[in-house]
């Protein structure tokens, strides 16, 4: 094992370029993959481990309480599927409002409407609560709140003006449903007293079913229920998976693009690795025969060459390993306080299978050119050159190149015979008048012989030391192969030995040139291409095996940059239309809107007077009156009751033409007339409707039903607001004067001056005008700031894979390098030649990586989405313009290039003489 360790050492010590690729393709495969498989179990894991020690409810449902009775609620725990359930409870809806200060909240605070349900106490078969603090409700007068940010303190004292009395209730315990049932709890009896005829109540139940880890199945527990209850007793549900997904849409929606760009790091690792190795045990050939010369075995000469690649992974490994760990902290910070239990944090297994599954690919991207290398012949190992063989991409070096006639080409000369050597015709000026023997050649390199014509082929010269004395008539000659008729030099042309035996003995001019069987003179050569370049060209042919993985390199660092670059283009757009209204430029405050959490209430400080409210119709008048104003309408904010929806649902009312400055649509169409809305998918799931279903707003004793005709993406307030037109809350009894005016100026007019001229006609009325600036999004910072380093990390790599191909290309081709610096190529040629012979394969990898880029792009980024509970609309998907794609095409080329031009520059700088000793 000691000269097998030696044997390992030495070969990673060797070879730095090639080490440092592989430590940095599995670092960069395993970090990406522990963080997207780690974020994906690690921030599931709070929320499960809840669910199973809190028995929290898979279905929450809620029943009309005029359409069913309690006893037939509670024989809905015999459906089908329902392994547990609890209830019936009274519900009610309530409106508080703060009877003592606490803290910042100063006494009178209206507060959002709350659920509250009847519990006699926190335990029980389905959603056992958890209570952070105090204590639970025991008798009237108490309350409970459920915790969360805007949650009050304990002590706190609420009263509720809409009920007789009002009736006063104490904050006594705060608590934490894992699904969230209600916002609030009280004793069953107190529920019952704070039901009123015409107030919002109703029942709850909460079940546990066989199977509820899919959304299928979860609807099948539900069909069930309906079935079993009254028929339209239930009026909405909700369901687990949608608790679970709001809580940790964040985290999950890191992990999509994160696992894309994991399967792109490993295939480039498999990829790199395999050429690697192929490639150094192309280059150890004669250090391989003499290994087994040695007494190496087959088995050990492939341990040594796997374990080479091996070892710089396992480095990589545990490189990524830790890294990847502290990626998927701050993703995860939003995760680990969310429920008490198991921390968010990286499982073990995790740790320890992805850096094992990365080293099993790197051990059979290895094993194939590690056999190649047991299965060598000791001899042929020892014997074997390291130059190309002849043949492969010789074809390429006869491409046309331009010379000019009569002046003699470099690549000719370079094969004329030396003085001295066989074939070579002596110059009758310069020849001696006496005969000399001839002294004996050196045997001429292999290129050259090759080249040479045999003795009785045309363009063969006698050796007249060698020719007999009598004249024999020559015998005719087969027809000269292909490739030497097109290397020699024509009639009149520099380099051209006339055959004394058939030139004539007078000077004849020149005649009319040939013509072909048609009539028309045979065709001038093409212009040629520069001798470097041919040649470069050539070595494209002479490895394909080894061009191929270049190409590939290219093209799945082409692919990467080019789904790079989508996301950043998705994640812009996201940015932008994520909040309503944000198309506007121009809002104008009219003082009337909610200044705190939703459904809050503005109180002054005590001894400041209430800000002034504008007039909605002065405020229009004078966006009417600027010349400038090309377009506006106005929104005005409520919340209700929405069947299907614990808790308030937040209502947008819209006033006048809001089409231009509406968000995305993903289905249907925006708002068209009275009793219609839009939301988002995840209303849409959370009320368990689709496009072109209805839902119920209730608010103080009225209802109004409204029919959702779109489905739109935003995240303002997590997506949960419904869209419809202002006359919805007339309908509902709510103040519907507008709340904000938003406004877009007439193309061309500059923001700045369009604001002081608005804001001076607003100077009476008390609106204000300002832009529409919105807070960027952190989370989306953040992924833009983890894409940007996981492209640049295996574009590295990428490049550092063309990089090792070309060395290995370069250091197999060093003799041949050494004759043509010999017969006269010069540096600048010497990296043409080297930066030529990539080029063609960065252009076609990159043609092909940029539409599977696009296909990469358009599959990840809807899983993304659907991460969060969103779809994404068509214009987020279609972000690719013609002139982003060409840039991304030349960007593979780019990388190509980039790779090769430290192996150019060490050709060119390559010394002639210890180039040509190089065997």
């Amino acid at each position: 094992m000691g000269a097998l360790g030696a044997v390992v050492r030495a070969g990673v010590g060797r070879r730095r370029v090639q080490t440092a690729v592989m430590v940095l393709t599995t670092f960069i495969a395993v970090t990406s993959s522990v963080v997207a498989v780690g974020v994906l179990v690690a921030s599931r894991a709070p929320f499960d481990h809840a669910m199973a020690e809190q028995r929290g409810a898979h279905l929450t449902a809620w029943f009309d309480a005029r359409k069913a009775t309690e006893a037939q609620l509670a024989a809905t725990a015999r459906a089908s599927g329902v392994t547990g359930a609890a209830g019936p409870f009274r519900t009610v809806s309530l409106s508080p409002r703060t009877a003592s200060a606490s803290g910042e909240m100063p006494s009178g605070t209206n507060l959002p409407e709350l659920t509250v349900t009847g519990r006699a106490d926190a335990v029980g078969p389905v959603d056992r609560l958890d209570l952070v603090s105090g204590r639970w409700a025991t008798r009237p007068g108490e309350i409970v709140l459920a915790e969360g940010d805007s949650a009050l303190p304990t002590g706190t004292r609420l009263d509720f003006p809409g009920l007789p009395g009002p009736p006063t209730l104490t904050v006594v315990g705060i608590a934490r449903s894992v699904t969230g049932t209600a916002d609030a709890w009280v004793t069953p009896a107190q529920a019952e007293a704070l039901t009123t005829p015409n107030g919002t109540s109703g029942y709850a139940m909460l079940y546990r079913l066989s199977s509820a880890g899919t959304d299928a199945e979860v609807a099948a527990g539900r069909a069930a229920i309906t079935a079993a209850a009254p028929e339209g007793a239930l009026t909405g549900t909700r369901s687990h998976l949608a608790v679970r997904q709001e809580q940790l849409a964040n985290a999950l929606a890191f992990v999509p693009f994160v696992a894309a760009f994991g399967v792109l790091a490993l295939a480039m690792s498999v990829l790199i690795i395999g050429i690697v190795v192929s490639g150094a045990v192309g280059a150890a050939t004669r250090r391989i025969g003499i290994l087994k010369s040695l007494g190496f075995t087959p088995a050990q000469v492939v341990r040594a060459y796997v374990a080479q690649a091996l070892l710089p992974a396992a480095i990589g490994c545990a490189l990524g390993v830790a890294l990847g760990n502290l990626l998927a902290g701050p993703v995860l910070g939003s995760v680990e306080d969310v429920y008490r239990g198991a921390p968010a944090t990286i499982p073990w297994w995790v740790d320890v299978t992805a850096p094992a599954v990365a080293l099993a690919l790197v051990a059979a991207a290895a094993l194939a050119p590690a056999l190649r290398a047991g299965r060598l012949r000791t001899v042929e190992a020892l014997t074997v050159g390291r130059t190309a063989e002849t043949g492969r991409g010789r074809r390429s070096t006869r491409l046309p190149r331009g010379r000019t006639p009569g002046r003699p080409g470099r690549r000719l000369t370079g094969r004329l015979p030396l003085p001295g050597q066989a074939g070579r015709t002596p110059n009758p000026a310069q020849a001696p008048t006496t005969h000399q023997p001839p002294e004996p050649t050196p045997h001429p390199p292999r290129q050259l012989t090759e080249r040479l014509p045999l003795p009785g082929q045309a363009g063969h010269t006698p050796n007249p030391a060698q020719a007999p004395t009598t004249h024999q008539p020559p015998e005719p000659t087969p027809h000269p192969p292909r490739q030497l008729t097109e290397r020699l030099p024509l009639p009149g042309q520099a380099g051209h030995t006339p055959n004394t035996a058939q030139a004539p003995t007078t000077h004849q001019p020149p005649g009319p040139p040939p013509h072909t069987p048609h009539g028309r003179p045979p065709r001038r050569p093409t212009a040629r291409l520069p001798q470097p370049v041919a040649l470069g060209l050539a070595q494209s042919f002479a490895r394909p095996a080894r061009s191929a993985t270049t190409a590939a390199a290219v093209a799945l660092a082409t692919v990467t940059v080019t789904f790079a670059v989508g996301l950043a283009l998705t994640l812009g757009a996201v940015q932008t239309q994520r909040m309503l209204d944000s198309s506007a430029p121009v809002v104008v405050e009219t003082g009337r809107g909610q200044g705190g959490p939703a459904g809050a209430a503005v109180v002054p400080a005590p001894g400041q007077q209430p800000g002034p409210q504008a007039d909605p119709a002065d405020v229009a008048a004078a966006l009417k009156a600027e010349q400038r104003t090309r377009r506006f309408y106005s929104t005005v904010q409520g919340e209700v009751q929405v069947s299907g929806i614990t808790g308030r649902t937040a209502v947008v009312g819209y006033d006048g033409d809001a089409s231009w400055g509406a968000p995305e649509l993903v289905e249907g169409s925006w708002l068209g007339g009275p009793g219609q809305a839009v939301v988002t998918q995840r209303f849409l799931d959370a009320a368990g409707v689709r496009v072109g279903d209805s839902v119920t707003l209730t608010e103080k004793g009225r209802s109004k039903t409204v029919r959702i005709v779109g489905e739109a993406f935003f995240t303002e307030d997590d997506g949960m607001v419904l869209l419809t037109r202002a006359t919805t809350l007339t309908a509902l009894g709510l103040d519907a004067d507008a709340h904000r005016f938003h406004a877009q100026p007439v193309s061309g007019t500059a923001t700045s001056a369009y604001l002081t001229a608005l804001n001076e006609a607003l100077a009476d009325t008390g609106a204000v005008a300002h832009t529409n600036v919105d807070n960027a999004s952190g989370v989306i910072a953040a992924m833009d700031a983890l894409i940007a380093m996981l492209t640049l990390m295996l574009v590295a790599v990428a490049g550092l894979g063309v990089l090792n191909t070309v060395v290995l290309d370069t250091r197999d081709r060093i003799h041949d390098l050494g004759i043509l610096k010999a017969l006269g190529m010069t540096p600048r040629q010497t990296v043409s030649m080297v930066l030529t012979s990539v080029t063609g394969i960065g252009l076609l990898a990159a043609a092909a990586g940029v539409p599977l880029g696009i296909t990469l792009h358009h599959y990840v980024t809807p899983l993304m989405g659907n991460a969060v509970g969103m779809d994404l609309p068509d214009a987020f998907l279609t972000v690719y313009d013609p002139l982003p794609l060409a840039l991304l095409a030349l960007g593979g080329v780019s990388i190509a290039v980039g790779g090769a031009l430290l192996p150019a520059g060490w050709a060119a700088r390559t010394d002639t003489a210890k180039a040509l000793r190089t065997e």
